[in-house]
């Protein structure tokens, strides 16, 4: 399975950056997702150390998420809040919305160790790391043969927002409008699906220790590259760029 989906990733790689030459509103954000990808496993090889240390709990890695979950939430809401977008665009828009606030909610334990709380006692008996958040509350069960831990989660998201949404649009143009039109805002543009598929093969493989952690980091990234070029409108790179960067720093400095 791990060839398979890495196979895939090198595909949609060479397509989009041979689709994205020249057009610097696709090339620059694609480049910046490469070269966050580089620098992550660069690291992994080069200090194992130092990128466990990285990734650990309220280090750069999650809080940095964190930013790019929130940032992408956001740039959905302006969606949301923009009077031209149809209805359909802004019910999809504020379930991504939902869904990038829960996330970033999720990733920092909702402020806990932030604010120093004790969260409800259900949380210290049965979360696996008694902290408040949903989904350490799944880790070790399954749903039938699906295990319900965070990695098979993000493996799942992965897939089916780099994999089967840009299809399901594809199939869906022409033969049912409303229902393309419900996907449009929230379908990532051809240059970002190889780095959700990369996501993907990386929960998967899971080939060193809080490889989970850096594959969220990139996930994130790719859905605040997404959402800041208007997800398939050609935006300026530079307002993209500059999106990335932000939440990157932020990540660093908090």
């Amino acid at each position: 399975m791990d060839l398979v989906l890495a196979l895939f990733v090198l595909a949609t790689a060479a397509l989009a950056h041979w689709k994205s030459w020249r057009r610097w509103e696709r090339l620059g954000p694609l480049l910046l997702l490469d070269a966050l990808a580089l620098g992550l496993l660069t690291l992994a090889l080069a200090d194992r150390d130092l990128f466990t240390r990285l990734s650990q709990e309220d280090g750069p890695v999650e809080w940095a998420t964190f930013w790019v979950f929130l940032g992408a939430g956001l740039l959905a809401l302006k969606t949301v809040l923009r009077g031209r977008a149809s209805r359909s665009a802004r019910l999809a828009a504020a379930l991504f919305f939902l869904f990038c606030l829960f996330v970033a909610g999720e990733e920092i334990s909702w402020g806990q160790r932030l604010l120093g709380f004790t969260p409800p006692p259900v949380f210290l008996e049965e979360n696996a790391q008694q902290e408040l958040n949903v989904h350490n509350f799944l880790k070790g069960k399954q749903l039938g043969a699906l295990p319900l831990d965070s990695r098979y989660l993000v493996l799942l998201i992965a897939l089916g927002y780099g994999g089967l949404l840009p299809l399901l649009r594809r199939w869906l143009a022409g033969r049912h409008p409303r229902l393309e039109e419900l996907l449009q805002p929230v379908t990532p543009p051809a240059w970002v699906v190889p780095h959700v598929l990369l996501v993907a093969w990386a929960e998967w493989a899971y080939p060193i220790p809080f490889t989970g952690e850096a594959a969220e980091l990139h996930l994130g990234v790719s859905f605040l590259a997404a959402t800041a070029t208007g997800i398939q409108t050609e935006a300026r790179w530079q307002r993209t760029l500059g999106a990335l960067v932000a939440a990157l720093l932020l990540g660093g400095l908090t």
